[in-house]
């Protein structure tokens, strides 16, 4: 199937860990968008990847503000901000010792890029990241700073010394390669932030999805993420460990 990732036998591979025993999940609904698509359980590390896969221009689309601003009208972009979901990295750049001149990057800043604002407030070389243009846009004229796209990171080797990825992860279809990109500007000595949901994790909002999920499973839902991580000791997780 065009776009999926699938192997010269046909079969689909978890987004995460690649492996090939993956099955349609019956407790994840379905998606409506270019089509219907599914979510497929890994056998592996329990994660989630959502078949058939999008293509780059349909990632582009899904993260665009105008798409946004469609599925969900009674949210603007700007009132979305809740600092308190990054408290802990904001206490954590605080507590640096030395910040000017140290590369910071907050890949996938959003529109609002308020990350990018705090660190460059701290005196960090602070820099963004973001797949739609409209949304890119948006964020050098909330912070002021230099928002690339991801494609434009091949111009930087071994620069940022912190690189961020807050809720990235669950809204990317080549995970890995693109923390093999991330790494490979990371500076000697830096370090990779990740925050994100996990999915199984034993909190009431994956309670009542899944509750939900099961009530209305005949009915597709609108996007919210392309994988689920899983808490469970993921290939994921060695592989991050194992390359930085």
């Amino acid at each position: 199937m065009t776009g999926d990732l699938v192997d010269l036998v046909g079969k689909r591979r978890c987004y995460l860990c690649k492996s090939s025993v993956v099955s349609m999940s019956h407790n994840r609904r379905q998606i409506r968008f270019y089509g219907l698509r599914a979510y497929y359980r890994c056998g592996e590390c329990k994660s989630y990847s959502l078949f058939p896969k999008l293509n780059q221009t349909e990632i582009q689309n899904l993260y665009s503000t105008k798409y946004i601003n469609e599925v969900n009208p009674k949210v603007d972009s700007i009132e979305q901000v809740n600092v308190n979901r990054f408290s802990l990295l904001f206490e954590y750049l605080s507590k640096e010792s030395v910040r000017t001149e140290k590369g910071f990057l907050d890949f996938g800043c959003g529109a609002t890029a308020e990350v990018v604002i705090f660190a460059g407030e701290l005196g960090y070389k602070a820099v963004g990241v973001e797949v739609e243009a409209t949304t890119r846009m948006e964020a050098e004229r909330s912070s002021g700073k230099l928002i690339i796209f991801p494609t434009d990171l091949q111009n930087y080797t071994h620069e940022f010394d912190i690189i961020f990825l807050g809720d990235v992860i669950e809204h990317l279809n080549n995970p890995l390669e693109t923390l093999n990109d991330i790494v490979r500007v990371l500076s000697p000595n830096g370090h990779v932030v990740i925050q994100g949901p996990l999915e199984g994790a034993y909190t009431l909002s994956n309670f009542l999805l899944s509750v939900k999920s099961k009530v209305l499973k005949k009915h597709p839902q609108i996007f919210r993420h392309i994988t689920y991580l899983s808490q469970h000791e993921n290939p994921f997780f060695k592989h991050l460990i194992s390359v930085i």
